[in-house]
């Protein structure tokens, strides 16, 4: 899997165009509830930055129709921190003299006025792509989910620029590929939150590259379910119940050892106040809401060794602090494991980002729907733009 770098760009003196992704970051009162995305991106700026460049930051923040407007002072004030440095707001970058100030000075960065602002930028026009490409020198993506349509800012724009991708997007797609590659050793997958019918595409695909599976949270219910365990009131998809059983079958038939929760923490409610207790089996009245203190230190013990882990959705409730103690538990192990850790999904990346200890992973991706995409071999339009335009990189 061959993509331009920016390793190789001529960055000195010019003017970079830079996509990262901004959508789940921002909660309904335009306040950061989600850095990870944002965190993603720091390694790309700097390195911009140190070759000489200056920065100039294309983003949009939700699928809304109508986006609020400045919604992005939380990704300024945040970017002005990480990088301890000022960051401009350039509400309005095609008006003559718009970066004829402070942003055009080199090792300087600047935010663009939000992508969702000008319809032309879903709709993929060459004309918008036109405006956007008079702003910059090159281009470089590190954006996610954003690849997974045609929009001017990730298709059209790279016609125009010379064009690479950035340090956390190569990582993360080089990494992703590797997962698959029948070369390397086999890894070791934890599987929570719910959500089944997603978590079970992204297990049957790496169900053949996997010596160990470890099942917890919501989807650990409708497995145990399809083996005619009692689940109580525990969450279930019920049309799934033959697929989860099949799936259990299939690892079985590649000799992958699945480890189910063997007790759990109880309650009558998902209330903060609710009482709950740790128990082996699953009365009629009762939900399970995380793992129990035996499957916690069993999950533990499994993964102590192994030199590949991948992490995808939480062991229990996360929204209630006591119902999520067991996954914090668990994301400070990982810290201290000696094999590579990576993450996936919002809720797992934000727990991870919680204990403080996230610079001990190797890598944590919140977008699920950019890494099922890559993992299932979907066209990413954004990706293919990079490569078909490749030549321009030599003109």
């Amino acid at each position: 899997m061959k993509f331009p770098r920016i390793e190789n760009a001529q960055l000195n003196s010019k003017r970079a165009l830079l996509r990262i992704e901004g959508t789940g970051i921002l909660d309904q009162n335009s306040a950061i509830y989600n850095p990870i995305p944002l965190l993603a991106v720091i390694p790309t700026i700097k390195f911009l930055l140190q070759r000489g460049a200056s920065v100039l930051i294309l983003t949009n923040t939700s699928d809304k129709i109508k986006p609020q407007a400045d919604e992005l002072h939380a990704l300024i004030e945040y970017f002005s921190k990480e990088l301890n440095q000022n960051v401009d707001y350039i509400r309005d970058p095609f008006a003559e003299q718009a970066l004829g100030g402070g942003s055009n000075k080199l090792s300087q960065v600047a935010v663009l006025e939000n992508l969702d602002f000008y319809p032309e930028e879903r709709s993929n026009k060459h004309s918008f792509a036109k405006k956007l490409a008079k702003l910059g020198d090159v281009y470089v993506n590190d954006a996610r989910s954003a690849n997974g349509y045609e929009y001017a800012s990730v298709v059209e724009l790279t016609k125009l620029l010379p064009s690479f991708i950035g340090l956390g997007l190569h990582q993360r797609l080089l990494l992703l590929k590797s997962l698959m590659d029948t070369q390397r050793d086999k890894f070791c997958l934890i599987v929570g939150g719910v959500n089944l019918d997603k978590k079970l595409s992204f297990l049957s695909k790496c169900v053949t590259r996997v010596n160990t599976i470890l099942i917890g949270g919501g989807i650990a219910y409708g497995f145990l379910y399809s083996r005619a365990i009692p689940i109580g009131r525990s969450l279930r998809e019920a049309d799934l119940d033959v697929p989860a059983f099949q799936f259990l079958e299939k690892a079985n038939f590649e000799k992958v050892k699945v480890a189910l929760p063997t007790d759990h923490l109880l309650s009558k409610s998902i209330d903060a106040d609710a009482s709950c207790k740790n128990s082996s089996s699953i009365p009629q009245d009762w939900l399970g809401v995380e793992i129990g203190n035996k499957t916690l230190k069993r999950f533990e013990s499994l993964v102590k060794k192994e030199p590949l882990i991948v992490w995808y959705g939480p062991l229990g409730v996360t929204e209630l602090d006591k119902y999520s103690r067991g996954s914090f538990r668990l994301a400070k192990t990982l810290a201290k494991s000696k094999g590579q850790v990576f993450a996936i999904g919002d809720e797992t990346c934000r727990l991870i980002y919680s204990t403080a200890k996230h610079q001990n992973y190797d890598c944590l991706e919140s977008n699920s729907e950019f890494v099922l995409k890559v993992l299932l071999d979907v066209p990413l339009p954004g990706i293919i733009a990079i490569q078909e335009n490749e030549s321009i990189n030599e003109s």
